[in-house]
């Protein structure tokens, strides 16, 4: 089944790594396809970081040379599609390292809550430094300024080795609550954005990609909006096949057995 597919479409967290602690069983399948004429882009709806940082960590675990186009994340994401909605906009952005270095690449300028009353467009992602000023801030921007209120991504845990933790959708419910708008776009999966940026700048057909992840509500669903076929394997945040409306085209108990298998 492997054979069928020349591009793989991976995502990280609870596939490659859970809190960047490496999920043996799938580095050890990644290592093996990359010595074969398979390509893989690996997508993360994880903003904290950016495309560099990832393909530099991404780098040392695999011992393999992963270049930044290698990497697809929801921070460039949503960049490139304020750059193409709006061109270079003011951005006040609630999230991490990694989204400002995107949003700062992309050419948009990002403001501090000095300057609320400049912004025009609120990103909102993971931010594990959150703080009620933060919240404020944004609140403040989409209610009085008018800025447009965008997204990540809205995934609502993240995968962490001891479990889970609150994930960007969290702190999206909760500027939704207070402000009474929702995002008007969310970059990550399972919006098929990402997929689509993909496919388009390597020219691939839909036909022999293949996407491998964990959660049926994000890369099952990310596959399914892309028109692509699906691996869901256990090792993240797989939760309840049955109940999801998603269906993976394969199931396995990792990238590994799926290989095997085969």
């Amino acid at each position: 089944m492997i054979e069928t597919y020349d591009l793989l479409l991976i995502d990280l967290d609870g596939v490659v790594w859970r809190g960047l602690k490496p999920i043996e069983r799938n580095v050890e399948a990644i290592r093996k396809l990359c010595g074969r004429d398979v390509k893989i882009i690996f997508v993360t709806n994880n903003a904290t970081k950016s495309r560099r940082t990832y393909a530099e960590l991404l780098s040392r675990m695999l011992d393999l040379k992963i270049s930044e186009k290698d990497v697809m994340c929801s921070g460039y994401a949503i960049s490139n599609w304020l750059l193409n909605r709006y061109g270079k906009v003011n951005v006040y952005p609630i999230g991490e390292e990694g989204l400002i270095e995107e949003l700062s690449k992309a050419g948009h300028r990002v403001i501090d809550g000095k300057m609320i009353d400049k912004v025009e467009a609120v990103v909102v992602s993971l931010d594990r430094t959150l703080t009620y000023r933060k919240l404020e801030y944004a609140h403040e921007a989409i209610t009085k300024y008018n800025a447009i209120f965008t997204a990540t991504n809205q995934d609502h845990v993240i995968p962490i080795s001891s479990g889970t933790a609150p994930g960007a959708g969290a702190i999206i419910a909760s500027l939704v609550k207070s402000t009474g708008v929702k995002p008007i776009f969310t970059a990550g999966k399972p919006n098929p954005y990402m997929a689509n940026l993909i496919l388009k700048r390597l020219k691939h057909s839909r036909r022999r990609v293949l996407v491998v992840g964990d959660r049926c509500d994000t890369d099952v669903a990310f596959a399914s909006n892309a028109k692509l076929d699906s691996l869901l394997v256990m090792t993240g945040v797989t939760g309840t096949i049955a109940s999801s409306k998603y269906k993976p085209t394969y199931i396995a108990k990792d990238l590994l057995e799926f290989m095997e298998k085969s």
